[in-house]
């Protein structure tokens, strides 16, 4: 004899924050690299994001479509959540300052994470073009805001900008 029925998903997927999934938003360098307090970090894992958002004030906004971000028990504030690719762009909170290591938690709308934990150091990094970490850095002309390049060289006693995070 058989059985017949339908297969459904659970409304309750787990929130899941992939092991190393808490990376330098700048150069995406491999856990455990660590993180500096108020440095600006990317996150990934599985049904992390729910209805995500954008945060467009300052201070910049510990909840985004349902979802919030503690790190080492502070809210950490949020500068994207987005669903489509499942990432939480996140500032590491400045109250971490002088510790070691941290936990960072995700609240998906009441489904929590099990904690991944980061190490908390003085980290700088660079942002690149590419935005992944690799290739040309994001380096600019401090008087045009042109990209610095080998057909476009800074000279000497010129302003240049460059874009980093984890300065400490």
């Amino acid at each position: 004899f058989g059985i017949s029925g339908d297969v459904e998903t659970s409304a309750d997927q787990p929130t899941i924050i992939f092991q190393g999934g808490a990376v330098s938003a700048a150069s995406f360098a491999a856990s455990p690299s660590p993180l500096a307090p108020g440095s600006l970090v990317s996150m990934f894992g599985q049904n992390l994001v729910g209805g995500g958002g954008l945060s467009s004030s300052i201070p910049l906004s510990t909840n985004l479509g349902g979802v919030n971000v503690t790190i080492g028990g502070i809210a950490a504030p949020l500068l994207t959540a987005d669903p489509n690719s499942q990432q939480i762009n996140m500032q590491v909170p400045f109250e971490l300052d002088g510790q070691a290591q941290a936990e960072i938690v995700v609240n998906n709308n009441g489904v929590m994470s099990q904690p991944e934990t980061i190490q908390i150091a003085s980290a700088p990094a660079l942002f690149t073009f590419s935005n992944t970490g690799v290739g040309a850095g994001a380096f600019l002309h401090g008087d045009s805001f042109a990209a610095i390049s080998a057909g476009s060289p800074a000279t000497a006693d010129e302003v240049i900008v460059l874009y980093a995070t984890g300065l400490g």
